[in-house]
């Protein structure tokens, strides 16, 4: 079977795209409010350990960001509100949700940090290898970082962190 060029398959994926955009205009949501709140979660997503770093492929976590910003939508203007350009919107709200997401981070970091020095200060400066914190962390330190992703999770952290995120401004 022949490949079509890249150029013969824009008008499909245009089209494509148009109708899923036709259909969930229909269904009541509005894509530039959802591309904004997108764009506000997204630096959570990258920054928060618990919510997978590199265990989870960039796909995934792609798709988390979307699921936090269907959460996250309801609470924001949308673009015509703002008056700004798209990619100037999505900057702006790219900067509002990053203070949001290093404070949620800064105790999850520094839970590992805490362990790293404690291995120091012991003489075991080993490396773990696992995919949810950071390259390089060691064994104590990869336990802290667990402990307190859990401590994150169950505390409420991810609703904390998304009730701030809704805020309007």
């Amino acid at each position: 079977m022949p490949r079509l060029s890249p150029k013969a398959d824009a008008p499909a994926v245009a089209g494509l795209l148009g109708e899923v955009a036709e259909v969930l205009a229909k269904s009541g949501v509005d894509l530039s409010r959802l591309g904004l709140a997108w764009a506000r979660v997204a630096p959570t997503v990258a920054l928060v350990p618990a919510f997978g770093l590199r265990a989870f492929p960039a796909p995934a976590r792609a798709a988390l960001g979307l699921a936090l910003a269907l959460v996250v939508a309801p609470g924001l203007p949308g673009l015509t509100s703002t008056g700004l350009p798209w990619p100037v919107a999505l900057v702006v709200e790219a900067a509002r949700g990053l203070p949001i997401a290093i404070g949620a981070s800064a105790a999850l970091w520094a839970a590992t940090m805490a362990g790293g020095v404690i291995d120091d200060l012991r003489g075991a400066r080993e490396s773990s290898s696992l995919p949810n914190v950071e390259s390089g962390a060691t064994p104590l330190g990869a336990l802290l970082s667990l402990l307190a992703a859990i401590m994150f999770l169950e505390g409420g952290g991810p609703t904390r962190v998304l009730s701030a995120l809704g805020r309007p401004d």
